[in-house]
């Protein structure tokens, strides 16, 4: 169901990302053997059995290995080029598959069909890796370690004595209009075809940003309302990554470092918060923040002690500051809950800490004062810290978590 003020109706289509023939025509230096290659793989792309691209793509590719040294001794090729050609062709088939996952996936969301949404999640991830393309590694393992909270931050940021807020909200045309123009000023972009939808609630996510094409964006609030006016720019801000590095029509900018896609997103929300939110409400959003703080001293406290049960481990002093404000009990409950037990340091990472992290990255650029554009444009085919030192941020800084705490009381008491 279409929220009233969700920007207009979204189309029944993504739109493609732009590629241009003229890129991938031969040059008169090529034979007539590679002609014949190139089109081998053109063929497979718009072939109407998509699924099957990548494999046809191999096996065109598996012929030009076995014919390129005969070809370059015969006829002087330029294989490097072809090489090159080759990729694009293949991220093209990426990029159109995917944005047909994305449709699905929306649709599904939209019904509240979990195994839909399941299906489509897997066959993205799939398409990922039967092109070869694993998932982004931040490199912060290391520095994730350094954070500690101290008790008083804890008990502040768990909500202890916070007063009562009422936040079950219906989403308004002002409210939506207020929103975008505020994101799209912090970001400089135009979030006129983003859109909104109501859905049942499928899963433990208050409300999602789903990219669609290039700018048909659509964010699912839960059917019974949002929580805070803040949850919405924290959407905004991911459609906003979503569209600045898709108009870029280069297929690598569809992957992202996790920690700093919700880096963008945690900015946009915090910047709100700064000007237009109280201390109870700041207090409330840093709240996200400990279940993956507690997830990374599992990591901590685990590999330490790779054997020990869960209930062993909840004795260390690592988590100290969380057993006084919960007890052991609701930290084991919430340990059981999440699979922590049964899931590896990499997943751990990439499901609980790397987004959760992105709380105090963003805060360290708001304190900093560097702009979120550059965020948005960080390649992930490197690490965090060189993908932020590539666009003009300090990395060594942007990801220091050793003074969290000072960190998480100056953003509450507004002295950032």
């Amino acid at each position: 169901m279409r929220v009233a003020g969700g920007g207009g109706q979204r189309p029944d289509h993504a739109v493609p990302m732009q590629f241009h023939d003229r890129r991938l025509a031969p040059t008169p230096a090529i034979s007539h053997c590679a002609v014949n290659h190139c089109n081998k793989v053109k063929m497979a792309l718009l072939a109407s059995d998509m699924p099957g691209a990548a494999a046809k793509v191999q096996a065109c590719e598996a012929a030009w290995t076995i014919d390129q040294g005969r070809s370059a001794a015969a006829h002087g090729l330029p294989c490097p080029l072809i090489r090159t050609r080759l990729a694009l062709l293949r991220m093209r088939i990426v990029c159109e598959q995917l944005f047909e996952l994305e449709k699905q996936a929306i649709a599904a969301r939209e019904s509240g069909n979990t195994q839909a949404i399941h299906a489509s999640q897997i066959a993205s991830t799939n398409l990922w890796l039967s092109f070869g393309f694993g998932v982004a590694r931040s490199g912060l393992g290391n520095r994730v370690e350094q954070a500690r909270l101290t008790t008083s931050v804890v008990s502040r940021v768990a909500g202890r004595g916070m007063s009562s807020m009422e936040f079950s909200k219906s989403l308004s045309a002002e409210d939506y209009d207020f929103s975008r123009s505020f994101v799209e000023r912090l970001t400089g972009q135009n979030l006129s075809r983003v859109s909104f939808a109501q859905a049942p609630r499928v899963d433990s996510a208050e409300a999602m940003a789903m990219a669609c094409g290039r700018k048909d964006h659509v964010i699912v609030l839960p059917a019974g309302g949002y929580k805070a006016p803040d949850l919405l720019i924290h959407e905004l801000g991911h459609t906003a990554e979503f569209t600045v590095r898709r108009a870029t029509g280069d297929p690598k900018m569809l992957r992202t470092h996790r920690i700093l896609s919700e880096t963008v997103a945690y900015y946009c929300q915090f910047s709100y918060l700064r000007q237009h939110g109280t201390a109870d409400q700041r207090q409330f959003a840093l709240a996200a923040f400990l279940p993956g703080y507690l997830a990374a001293q599992f990591i901590h406290v685990s590999g330490k002690k790779p054997n020990a049960q869960a209930k062993a481990m909840i004795g260390h002093p690592r988590f100290g500051a969380l057993i006084e404000e919960y007890g052991p009990e609701c930290l084991l409950q919430h340990i059981e809950s999440n699979r922590l037990t049964s899931l590896t340091t990499d997943e751990i990472t990439h499901a609980y800490v790397e987004p959760l992290f992105s709380i105090p990255v963003a805060l360290n650029l708001l304190q900093r004062g560097d702009p979120v554009q550059r965020v948005m444009m960080a390649s992930a085919d490197v690490s965090v810290i060189s993908a932020l030192q590539a666009v003009g941020i300090n990395g060594l800084a942007s990801t220091d978590f050793r003074r969290i705490s000072g960190l998480f009381n100056d953003f509450i008491d507004d002295t950032l």
